[in-house]
């Protein structure tokens, strides 16, 4: 364990976050299983767990999202199941606000659900920069990046090479 570790999982105290150790560092993440939260969750029929994976180094640390979704359903005659993962950086936001019949027998808002992928990402950061740590951008957010920037670049020598044997013929 690490003093940066230990001062993110004090800030998580408290939100429905919490912090499990790693082998290179630590995960961040929705604490589904903890009954306080649980309940929010369920209402909100969450499909989606976060994960912010940090890997520590000497002077820095690198933050990468994972975010899991999983849906079942089953009935007569169907059983369903569908999993997904994500991971690099994920921009996420969700809103929901549901009125049901309540536990009291009367119609009201059961749940009020907000979540902003960059929540925890933030509380990551706040944490680090307390403690004078730089963030890096992991491999898989600097491969994309460098896919996107060199999609227009090679289009624009495929057009060049199109236009150049063009003129020739």
């Amino acid at each position: 364990m690490s003093a940066f570790r230990d001062a993110v999982a004090a800030a998580a105290e408290g939100t429905p976050y919490t912090v499990v150790n790693t082998k290179r560092g630590f995960d961040v993440q929705l604490d589904i299983v903890n009954t306080q939260w649980w309940g929010l969750f369920n209402r909100a029929g969450l499909q989606s767990s976060f994960r912010w994976r940090v890997r520590e180094h000497a002077s820095y640390y690198t933050i990468t999202d994972r975010q899991t979704r999983m849906k079942w359903s089953a009935g007569v005659p169907r059983l369903a199941l569908s999993w997904e993962m994500r991971g690099g950086r994920i921009f996420a936001l969700t809103r929901e606000k549901i009125w049901a019949l309540s536990d009291r027998g009367r119609i009201e808002p059961v749940a009020d659900y907000r979540f902003n992928s960059k929540e925890g990402r933030d509380l990551i950061r706040m944490v680090a920069r307390q403690q004078g740590l730089k963030e890096r951008q992991p491999w898989s957010v600097n491969v994309a990046l460098a896919a996107v920037l060199a999609t227009p670049v090679t289009f624009a020598a495929l057009g060049l090479v199109q236009l150049v044997n063009h003129i020739l013929s």
